[in-house]
């Protein structure tokens, strides 16, 4: 008898989806909007992967005090700036990001990247994680590192368990254009796009001063404050901030931003201006520097969280974060249905952020509004070519997938869309 109702009972579970039992458990309660996003998806692997980003926020910067209370550390990956290529050639060299001295890039960023680490890893709340080769470097055991491509950083960070992806460069010459650290003064001059095309461009003036790239995918807000409290500190300190949105700037342009939620590159300052590249090798100016960096670091954990992790107890003054969290997860999963050119997905998430504006979130939803505005006209222009080849309309539909693919831009975020449309107009 018990072997007949075995027998049974299993034939019952071969009925059960077996896709619902393997989904990952969303570990802590969501709000009815991410419950309603997680409703909709029919699809295993975009279940999981949206599980996914919840819960990592959720275990990384959900309730922070509570990690460090039970022992756990902060950890911050620390990426490296640019490296050696295939060639054993430094790309500060072969990408012409040296400065007045003809030192590569490299050579500046190893020495503040060091003095940065010393001072994180004597914090007993911080932990630091890196590549084991850039490791070496930044405790001094090696001086050659290679170059590591942003995508393969977030990966690492990710892997690592990291709360935020630091790393450590220097300007030259211009914001767009590289240029010869020695012919950093205005006129006609010798330079490179972007795509590392030698150009002529005249350069009206004479480029210095620090600023902070922070991301500008993050709608939590951690990596704002933190650029503009370093910045306001060392303009106090009399540091002279860059012109471009005066050395706080919300960047957005490389996967690095994209692809991790919280993330900045300190821009020290500009080692092809010959004055501002003796001030960037004095000690003092270094020490001052990496201290605001750091110090800095500590204060937004303060003013985020609520949290000061500057002595050796922890401190707490409790501070409401679930908003942010709450910013940072739609904005993730915006993020992930764009990648995906799921235009329903990311109108949804997008929608749901707007019920947090206010005046310290409105310029991140705002940004988020602006992206989900271009996507929406895209797909205008896409639906309307749809129709026009159902109508055998041929050309008339491809003018229309051409439009929808020329109004969007080529950052990779929009890359799901620029596939989606070049199918349209070239086929598989």
């Amino acid at each position: 008898m018990k072997f007949r109702f075995l027998i049974i009972f299993c034939c019952i579970a071969s009925f059960i989806n077996t896709d619902l039992l393997s989904q990952p458990v969303i570990k802590k309660k969501q709000t009815q909007s991410i419950n309603k996003i997680l409703g909709m998806q029919d699809n295993k692997n975009s279940y999981n992967d949206i599980a996914e980003i919840i819960n990592y926020i959720d275990d990384i910067y959900g309730d922070v005090y509570k990690q460090l209370d039970s022992g756990k550390k902060i950890t911050l990956y620390f990426g490296p700036a640019h490296g050696k290529d295939d060639t054993e050639r430094w790309r500060g060299i072969t990408t012409n990001r040296v400065g007045v001295t003809g030192l590569p890039e490299e050579h500046y960023s190893m020495i503040y990247s060091r003095k940065l680490y010393n001072l994180l890893v004597q914090n007993k709340f911080i932990d630091i994680a890196a590549s084991d080769e850039y490791r070496k470097v930044l405790e001094g055991r090696s001086d050659s590192y290679h170059y590591m491509k942003f995508r393969d950083v977030c990966n690492n960070a990710k892997d690592a368990g990291a709360f935020m992806v630091i790393e450590m460069h220097m300007n030259n010459v211009a914001i767009f254009q590289k240029a010869d650290g020695l012919i950093n003064m205005p006129g006609i001059h010798m330079a490179r796009d972007n795509a590392g095309r030698k150009m002529l461009i005249n350069i009206r003036g004479s480029y210095s001063g620090f600023l902070t790239l922070y991301n500008k995918y993050d709608a939590g807000g951690f990596s704002r404050q933190y650029a503009l409290n370093i910045r306001d500190t060392l303009v106090k300190k009399g540091y002279k901030a860059n012109s471009w949105d005066y050395g706080a700037v919300a960047d957005d342009r490389f996967t690095y931003y994209l692809n991790f939620p919280i993330s900045v590159i300190y821009e020290c300052g500009f080692i092809s201006h010959p004055e501002e590249e003796k001030k960037l090798t004095d000690p003092g100016y270094i020490d001052e520097m990496v201290r605001t960096q750091y110090n800095m670091l500590l204060k937004t954990f303060n003013d985020i969280y609520g949290i000061d992790i500057s002595g050796d107890e922890l401190k707490v003054r409790p501070r409401e974060y679930q908003s942010g969290i709450e910013l940072l997860k739609l904005a993730r999963l915006a993020i992930y249905f764009i990648k995906n050119a799921d235009t329903q997905g990311a109108n949804m998430a997008v929608k749901a952020m707007r019920k947090y504006y206010n005046s310290k979130t409105k310029d991140s939803i705002n940004y988020y509004a602006s992206i989900i505005q271009t996507i929406n006209n895209s797909e205008y222009y896409y639906n309307k070519g749809i129709k026009y080849r159902k109508k055998r309309r041929f050309n008339k539909a491809r003018a229309y997938f051409v439009r929808a693919k020329n109004s969007i831009s080529r950052k990779s975020l929009y890359s799901g869309y620029r596939n989606k449309y070049g199918i349209a107009i070239y086929g598989n």
